[in-house]
């Protein structure tokens, strides 16, 4: 069994475990270990699925398959190209979805053309059972074609949507490492847009089993009260949740049915991580007896284990109260949560509101927060001069000013400079409450965490929120984040966090890569910086972005050499960066469903311009492939008509 997920290309690995246990390195059968793997992953197996499909009714009329049979129009295409977001890529032709939707005027014919030529080739205890299916999109083809011709689609219809399925191959890309190629013979992608709506439909398979086991009364569903609708499942994307009566006889039921499924479809459930969730009235040998019945007397791993502590302890309370009644105790319980939380919240939200002094009359002179203080904005002089009136009593008569007199007569020292340097709003009629904790005086939850944290005394005042308000690309806003937060992986901090690593800088060898050393004072990054200043010309507003992106860039090229050995030149690093930079810029200016319009002067992109009158413009660009060792080059000559 592969001990080890591929999902992410940039970790490396040397050896994995077998199937024996036996360790597997890449001299000695590690690479045909991942491609049997992924080859069985990938190859269908022998199925009878008649039980399943049986039980499926039709359920698409003719009005629906004359629908989806109608020809493909030239309009459909553009408007699917149009739906997909500047910064995604259409294919692997690298070209950008930009260049198709900004220059649909010149290539929208021969994407259409393209596209259509390949078109056309009460008493009784209850209890709630959450299931784990292992490879969610592991479906079995066959099956796939038998449940759409059972549902009523079209031939030619079902016939489209497994060429959608069936032509695709993989390679499995480790490093340098190139593994394969998989020819799969079932499944659908997760990535494909199509593949939910797919997955939807046999899940049908499922339902109209479960429908036909109530049918004959080998599985019942659950009814919280008198005349409720019973409710027997809910199912997820690979997950789900069956409710039955709790007796061994409705638990093998319910197991069987389920294994009935998977055999045909090709999913897995995953048993370790059944959880089981009984009512209270379901005496303690029935509940031993079903979970033995469940886990064939297995004992569940640790990891089992943790699982199942997190979803009952997650997930399966806000469905349980969906089912069944909760207690009074319980009830009562939740209530003096709510309470409790509800009387710390508007404690927590005295502490940062504060009063505008206008008129004075709407605001006590005891007990409310309006002096000029930060931390403590009562007044603290007790005297009964004050008590009941109003902060008016303390201005002038006609005018908003302080009465000095009254304040150096009644109030103590602290409470006079207080009030005299409290401001009086000169154009406003009334009184009014703002929150401290914003300079807009507007209220967020933001600002109340912030206050929160502060209290605890675990907020910095150099805190690293405004970082995410830099308008730049996200993973550059990660990076410089991680760097303020002292979260960079550097290998002063590696040391720190005992990790056997020298504190040599890897690029240019010489002082410790600390935080700041890596993407700012290193001989590297001081020459990319270098660069920056003769190559990056903005406004104030956008120099954090450009710091921001080149800082990640620095670090993208130092982590390019410590694991790949490829060093990278300063002056190609920054031209790259502001390329991308603006590019993304571009992309955030527009929306993910864009308009056919010429590119314009400063937005990335080289325009041609009418030239003067008895004139011919000429264009060339060239092109180096290293990778093959060629070149080439293209010129467009164009008179002032652009002929």
């Amino acid at each position: 069994m592969l001990q080890h997920r591929l999902e992410d290309a940039k970790n490396r690995f040397h050896k994995l475990k077998d199937e024996a246990g036996k360790w597997m390195e890449w001299d000695n059968g590690l690479l045909e270990l991942i491609s049997g793997y992924f080859q069985n992953m990938f190859t269908a197996e022998q199925t009878e699925d008649e039980e399943i499909i049986i039980c499926v009714k039709q359920s698409i009329t003719s009005e629906q398959n004359d629908e989806l049979m109608k020809p493909i129009t030239p309009e459909e295409v553009r408007n699917s190209i149009f739906q997909i977001h500047l910064d995604k890529a259409l294919g692997p032709d690298g070209m950008s979805t930009t260049f198709f939707q900004k220059h649909w005027g010149i290539v929208g014919n021969d994407v259409v053309q393209l596209y259509l030529k390949r078109k056309r080739v009460g008493k009784d205890g209850y209890m709630a059972l959450k299931l784990d299916m292992n490879k969610a999109y592991r479906i079995e083809w066959e099956f796939l074609k038998a449940i759409l011709r059972k549902m009523g689609f079209s031939p030619w219809w079902v016939h489209l949507v497994l060429q959608c399925v069936s032509t695709g191959s993989y390679n499995i890309v480790h490093g340098d490492q190139i593994m394969g190629l998989v020819s799969p013979s079932r499944g659908i992608r997760q990535d494909d847009p199509l593949s939910p709506y797919l997955f939807i439909i046999c899940a049908e398979g499922l339902l109209s089993v479960i429908r036909y086991y109530e049918s004959k009364k080998w599985h019942r569903g659950v009814s919280i009260c008198h005349r409720a609708p019973v409710i027997s499942h809910m199912l997820f994307a690979d997950d789900g949740y069956v409710y039955c009566k709790a007796d061994v006889e409705e638990a093998g039921k319910v197991l069987e049915l389920l294994h009935l499924y998977e055999k045909v479809l090709g999913q897995k459930i995953n048993i370790e991580k059944l959880s089981v969730f009984f009512s209270t009235n379901v005496i303690t040998y029935n509940k031993r007896d079903i979970c033995q019945r469940l886990w064939d007397n297995k004992m569940i791993s640790k990891s089992g284990k943790g699982i199942l502590i997190k979803f009952v302890a997650q997930s399966l309370p806000t469905y349980a109260m969906n089912v069944f009644m909760l207690s009074l105790e319980i009830s009562k319980d939740i209530e003096r949560s709510f309470t409790r939380s509800i009387w710390e919240s508007r404690d927590l939200i005295k502490k940062g509101i504060r009063w505008n002094v206008a008129s004075g009359e709407g605001i006590w002179i005891r007990g409310q927060p309006w002096l000029a203080d930060e931390y403590d904005p009562y007044i603290k002089t007790d005297s009964e001069a004050i008590e009941g009136r109003n902060v008016v009593s303390l201005m002038c008569m006609g005018r908003r000013e302080w009465y000095m007199e009254i304040t150096q007569d009644i109030f103590e020292e602290r409470d006079q400079d207080c009030i005299l340097n409290t401001r009086i709003e000169e154009n406003s009629k009334e009184d009014s409450i703002y929150w401290k904790m914003e300079k807009s005086g507007v209220y967020y939850v933001r600002s109340v965490y912030r206050l929160l944290q502060m209290q605890r005394n675990y907020w910095n005042d150099n805190d690293t929120d405004s970082v995410w308000r830099i308008k730049a690309p996200p993973k550059t806003l990660n990076l410089l984040w991680r760097a303020l937060s002292s979260c960079l992986p550097t290998r002063v901090q590696l040391q720190q966090k005992h990790v056997q690593v020298t504190t040599e800088c890897p690029v240019c060898l010489s002082g410790d890569e600390s935080v700041y050393h890596a993407p700012v004072s290193s001989t590297f990054a001081s020459q990319c910086w270098r660069w920056v200043l003769t190559r990056f010309q903005t406004d104030e507003s956008g120099k954090n972005a450009e710091i921001a992106t080149i800082s990640w860039a620095v670090w993208k090229a130092r982590n390019e050499l410590v694991w790949n050995q490829n060093r990278s030149q300063e002056d190609k690093v920054v031209e790259s960066t502001k390329e991308y930079l603006t590019q993304w810029r571009i992309a955030q200016a527009r929306s993910s469903v864009a308009l056919v319009s010429p590119m314009g002067d400063g937005d990335g992109a080289s325009c041609w311009v009418k030239s003067r009158i008895d004139t011919v413009k000429v264009m060339v660009d060239a092109a180096i492939f290293k990778n093959c060792g060629e070149f080439g080059f293209g010129i467009v000559a164009r008179d002032c008509e652009g002929e």
